[in-house]
């Protein structure tokens, strides 16, 4: 007799081996994740270190090809922007800002997002040649970039304005802050760029009423700054009158040690002792031991 063999029935896969299993197939799909990772890692610092390469060597025709070639890959765009303010510092350091602009403008229309630091920086290089123009990418960086500049963007362009004496423009530029109200940064600008001007007496009239105007308490940098013109220009009875008429406001804490100092010395070098005198009284009355 031949004995069949019956085949004994699997026996039901219990709930730990279901466990089991789930846990080496985490395990897995969490060994791919990484290992993806550390190739994405892997091609950044690649990336990363050909373009630090091309800088330094001052190739910046193929460093601006290599960051127009990475805005088309996804995984570098977390990093574009960081790629994108490196090459525009080199090129505004080689006063090459034309190409710099290039760059801004060619990511833009590739619809690569272009971060407000590096815009800032470009505006500080294109101030530098030219205030004017400096403005015109503050307006490009409204209208075109959609990018909204802030009190840092307005008050280098401020600045440029204030370094080359064009107090019109500076306080045409304030009054065009519609939706941003100056701060400090901004106002001293303004201040610098009038005094700079020889426009003494209106940066006085400014600092008198910035409170009224701007709803901003002047500090000691402001008046340091009117002070110190009127002194420069030789006008020493107006800038007495700055001092005086923040001691009338009982706003003494504003004679800042800038301020105090020059007058001192225009105070001994005219040999106005009575006046010399009166400058340290007001110094310590200021809580600024001289």
């Amino acid at each position: 007799m031949v004995r069949r063999h019956t085949p004994t029935p699997a026996a039901p896969q219990c709930a730990s081996a279901q466990a089991v299993e789930k846990t080496l197939e985490s395990i897995l799909v969490r060994s791919r994740a990484e290992r993806a990772e550390g190739v994405e890692k892997g091609v950044l610092h690649k990336t990363r270190r050909r373009l630090l390469g091309l800088l330094r060597a001052n190739r910046l025709r193929e460093a601006r090809e290599l960051i127009i070639f990475l805005s088309t890959d996804p995984a570098i765009q977390d990093q574009l922007s960081y790629f994108t303010e490196l090459t525009v510092e080199q090129h505004i350091h080689l006063s090459d800002v034309d190409s710099a602009i290039a760059l801004v403008h060619t990511l833009h229309r590739k619809g690569v997002p272009v971060g407000i630091r590096t815009l800032n920086r470009l505006l500080r290089g294109v101030r530098t040649l030219d205030a004017a123009r400096a403005q015109g990418l503050l307006d490009c960086m409204l209208h075109s970039f959609g990018v909204p500049p802030h009190h840092t963007s307005y008050t280098i362009v401020l600045d440029g304005y204030a370094d080359c004496g064009d107090a019109k423009a500076a306080l045409a530029l304030i009054h065009r802050m519609t939706d941003l109200k100056p701060n400090v940064f901004c106002l001293r600008a303004l201040l610098r760029a009038m005094v700079n001007a020889g426009q003494l007496n209106e940066a006085h009239v400014q600092l008198s009423g910035m409170r009224a105007r701007f709803g901003i308490d002047p500090d000691a940098a402001m008046v340091s700054i009117v002070v110190r013109g009127f002194l420069q220009a030789g006008q020493y009875a107006s800038a007495r009158a700055v001092v005086e008429d923040v001691c009338s406001r009982g706003e003494r804490q504003l004679l800042g040690e800038e301020a105090l100092q020059a007058l001192l010395c225009a105070d001994v070098a005219e040999g106005r002792l009575a006046d010399a005198v009166r400058t340290l009284a007001e110094w310590r009355s200021a809580d600024r031991p001289p």
